[in-house]
């Protein structure tokens, strides 16, 4: 009753028109639903941190740079009129903006520490302003013994998935200092920013984040937010070299993990080609190379179709006469992967319509692949080299 009576006093206050937006700022995927502000730049994001640099120095302070944990971020704004519950909703936890004096090494540490799961959600992930940097999902994290002082999260013993292009437009020095405005809850070393605490020096303004940001809007933006923020701005990116593959497909993930470890190739240097139908020979050489059985030096040149057959062969896995530029089949290349890694046959009961084969199942069983629908398997379908990434990543885990 008391806090009703407090939300009443200041309902009208809140609920007041401070801005409009002309377009969506976004938390979550609108299509999937799922929330991008963990694992990927958001124009809200972008907005936000906009806000901080802006903020700290209209108060006198110069910055190079913005960073600000996605988890602190709770609400997406509509496209539509914006009101101060609308602003507080988003950033409700009464953080500060806060400035930090860090060295390039320790902003470097601090965004490496801070997307050690990328793609997978953290609530530390950075959104940033006055910062490009790219991060390498396909490197492992590579993290210390012991975790951070008085925290659940582990440092990075050396730096590997990041990489920082540039700061404040320039580029980027490992023994520069930086002033970086942050939240005071990043400041004091929250989520994974061990990093910004250990910093030379820092000070709170004392100015809620809530409040800055408010003030950019009606002040800097004049109270409309324009086209300018219609998408993120390109300040996070992936390391990706194929121009035929978007960074938030399902299956990239995957992908990029077995380029970068050398595993998986493209079609052509800058095309990954993912729709395509996988051949018989093409399929036994990813099986075989990820699985150690055949050096990828051999599975190269003119010969490696022969080669790779003639391995297969020799394991029994195919016959030697295989003629390799089949398309091979969904229910072909688990009776293939299943023998390769020893998997018996499942008497799992199966849950397709369409297929009931006891080594399909054993992959099923491994979470190796699944339906194409969750009653049908498609035994007879071809595989894709989209599906492919997928499929031998997971066998991989098998192996560890």
């Amino acid at each position: 009753a008391f806090v009703k009576n407090i939300q009443a006093q200041f309902s009208d206050k809140l609920n007041e028109v401070v801005a409009k937006s002309n377009v969506d700022l976004v938390v979550n995927d609108p299509e999937t639903g799922k929330r991008l502000i963990r694992n990927q730049e958001t124009n809200l994001g972008d907005l936000i941190c906009d806000a901080l640099v802006w903020g700290a120095e209209r108060e006198g302070t110069e910055v190079d740079a913005a960073v600000t944990n996605g988890g602190g971020i709770r609400a997406a704004i509509a496209k539509g009129d914006v009101t101060k519950k609308d602003i507080n909703t988003v950033l409700p936890f009464g953080n500060t903006v806060a400035v930090v004096y860090v060295t390039g090494e320790q902003l470097l540490e601090a965004l490496e520490a801070s997307t050690f799961s990328t793609p997978t959600a953290v609530g530390g992930f950075p959104q940033v302003s006055g910062i490009n940097f790219t991060i390498h999902t396909g490197k492992a994290y590579d993290k210390n013994d012991a975790t951070y002082p008085e925290s659940t999260y582990y440092g990075p013993k050396t730096i590997n998935r990041v990489v920082i292009n540039s700061v404040n437009g320039k580029e980027f020095k490992a023994n520069e200092v930086y002033a970086v405005v942050t939240n005071n809850f990043c400041a004091a070393g929250g989520d994974t920013y061990y990093a910004f605490k250990a910093a030379s020096a820092q000070f709170d303004t004392g100015i809620p984040l809530d409040e800055a940001v408010m003030e950019y809007v009606t002040k800097e933006l004049k109270g409309a937010i324009g086209e300018q923020y219609a998408a993120p701005q390109g300040r996070i990116t992936y390391f990706n070299p194929f121009k035929d593959v978007k960074t938030t497909s399902w299956y990239f993930n995957y992908m990029i993990h077995l380029y970068e470890d050398g595993v998986i190739s493209g079609t052509s240097a800058t095309t990954y080609t993912p729709d395509a139908k996988l051949s018989w020979a093409a399929a036994l050489k990813l099986l075989l190379v990820s699985h150690g059985d055949l050096k990828a030096a051999d599975a190269t040149g003119a010969d490696w179709s022969k080669n790779v057959i003639a391995k297969a062969a020799e394991l029994g896995l195919a016959a030697a006469d295989l003629d390799g530029t089949k398309a091979i089949s969904r229910l072909e290349f688990c009776q293939v992967a299943a023998k390769l890694n020893k998997l018996a046959e499942s008497k799992t009961e199966s849950k397709f319509t369409d297929c009931t084969d006891g080594y399909v199942m054993a992959l099923v069983d491994a979470k190796v692949i699944d339906g194409m629908t969750a009653t049908t398997f498609e035994p007879s379908a071809t595989l894709t080299r989209a599906q492919i990434a997928k499929i031998i990543y997971q066998l991989n885990l098998i192996e560890k």
